[in-house]
């Protein structure tokens, strides 16, 4: 059985490159299943993501030039998902009953409160959906200072239904 003889230099190089660049296609990049978002992505969620990244390429030794790459190719719906985020906590924070029913607006505000970044405590949230009540409602309401965000509801509900018989 013959043995080969050490590689030199050069040989070590090509051999080391060969297998960086097998080792770090695409494929195998995504082999590692780099964290993907869904649409409810908030700032800490992206800083996890980004340390995610920076812990694969380094226990890898990810090529400088193959992060940005792989980086970009991994975030596409990320970046979609912040600015939707984004869009979403700036429609709740300009968020107001208008025409709709106090059922619809709760709904309404419920949902975009899952956008909201921010904590938020049970009062805060009881008093910015006081403050985007029609002023018929809120004008009934606001002296109550209820601080539970169901009771709320329930409260303007029925005073809207109340408002409603005895216009009728």
């Amino acid at each position: 059985m013959a043995i080969k003889p050490p590689l030199d230099a050069r040989e070590y190089v090509k051999a080391s490159s060969a297998i960086s660049i097998q080792e770090w296609s695409l494929e195998s990049f995504l082999q590692h299943h780099p964290a993907k978002f869904n649409g409810k992505c908030s700032p800490g969620e992206a800083n996890h993501w980004f340390r995610d990244m920076e812990r694969i390429y380094e226990a890898k030794r990810c090529p400088d030039e193959n992060k940005l790459t792989y980086t970009h190719y991994s975030r596409p719906s990320f970046t979609l998902n912040i600015s939707l985020t984004i869009d979403k906590e700036i429609e709740f924070l300009q968020l107001v009953q208008g025409n709709m029913t106090i059922v619809e607006y709760a709904d309404r505000f419920k949902h975009l409160l899952r956008f909201y970044t921010m904590a938020i405590e049970k009062e805060w949230q009881c008093r910015k959906f006081e403050n985007g009540l029609r002023g018929d409602i809120k004008l009934l309401l606001k002296g109550l200072r209820i601080q539970k965000f169901p009771t709320l509801v329930e409260m303007a509900r029925v005073m809207e239904k109340t408002k409603k018989e005895v216009e009728g």
